[in-house]
């Protein structure tokens, strides 16, 4: 491959700009889809995509088990007429899913959870099939074969993995190359401005040439949009709000929150928005080729596809660094 490359395409009269994943070229900015089914139901799904298309946006990212399949159902009703003009990816193989015995990435589940997503996204095959976490429990020559005959036999087009650390890609690169397989071309794992693990575990680097990155929780959960502050309580119907403390406790901790507010005040200084900074620092990046975003209702697509305008200068990149992870560099504890 295979960096991502750099296109442009027409939508409703303006250029948007693509980037590639192996043969599939895609949006600068996707629209994660987690959260259809569960939180947001199916007439506002039509709203969102609509939204998403409209403002150029051609990859939607889901999974098998978003809403207990719902997230797929609706997005493939939501984009059947348009088929020909998205980049549908989809995961499977989450722990735990898979009944009895069967390991998520083993050859039989991988048959039949690829059956059972073409069924509820009511399609006659996956641009982009993205195993959802390591299995350590499976061969990786039996999932890279079983993907494989995916990809030859035209029910998938593109392969990718998520949440795999450096090593682990490294190692499904090596199987690829030595049984001449299909591999993967994208790596999504959690990754923003002030959560850097990716860069720390290697994963981001050892996407090489081979395959590009693609970064969920660009906003990491809102903060760095600027709404929460630790002198004032969070939004009624924010995560931080919704969410048990067992969970809210990994994401939204105080010493995080004062970072995002100094990167939302550094961009308001400048005119800009805590939005425009968080995306804008992943879109620089090279090995990046499309950004998920979450949306909950149509404006924030919109708002977040008109984000992605800030060419920073390397000192402003600098003094971004310093804000964001600081002497923090070396220190996970800041995710």
């Amino acid at each position: 491959m295979l960096g991502p490359a750099f296109h442009v395409l027409i939508s409703k009269g303006a250029i948007v700009e693509t980037r590639s994943i192996g043969s599939l070229t895609v949006s600068r900015l996707g629209l994660g889809c987690n959260d259809f089914g569960m939180t947001r139901d199916e007439e506002t799904v039509l709203e969102i995509v609509h939204a998403a298309l409209d403002a150029g946006i051609t990859y939607f990212d889901t999974a098998d088990v978003y809403g207990g399949g719902d997230s797929e159902r609706f997005l493939g009703k939501a984009l059947k007429s348009r088929r020909s003009e998205v980049i549908i990816a989809t995961k499977f193989g989450t722990p735990g899913t898979p009944p009895g015995n069967v390991t998520p990435g083993s050859a039989v589940w991988i048959e039949r959870a690829v059956e059972s997503s073409l069924i509820r996204l009511d399609v006659d095959y996956i641009d982009h099939y993205q195993i959802h976490y390591f299995d350590p429990l499976t061969p990786l020559d039996e999932t890279m074969d079983a993907l494989d005959h995916l990809v030859k036999s035209g029910k998938v087009r593109e392969l990718g993995c998520a949440n795999f650390g450096g090593t682990e890609l490294k190692q499904s690169f090596s199987v690829s190359d030595q049984k001449k397989l299909a591999s993967f071309r994208s790596l999504q794992s959690r990754y923003n401005v002030i959560y850097r693990q990716p860069e720390l575990d290697g994963s981001l680097a050892a996407c090489g040439d081979q395959a590009s990155f693609i970064p969920f929780f660009p906003l990491e959960n809102g903060i760095l949009t600027g709404k929460y502050r630790n002198d004032a309580p969070p939004p009624a119907d924010s995560r931080q709000a919704r969410w048990d403390h067992s969970i809210t406790s990994k994401y939204f901790s105080p010493e995080k929150i004062a970072r995002a507010t100094k990167l939302v005040e550094y961009a308001a200084e400048r005119g800009r928005t805590g939005v425009e900074l968080a995306l804008g620092w992943l879109a620089v990046n090279p090995t990046i080729s499309t950004i998920i975003a979450g949306a909950s209702r149509p404006d924030q697509v919109v708002s977040n596809s008109q984000a992605l305008g800030w060419e920073f200068t390397e000192s402003e990149l600098r003094e971004i660094d310093e804000i964001a992870i600081g002497d923090l560099a070396a220190d996970t504890s800041a995710s």
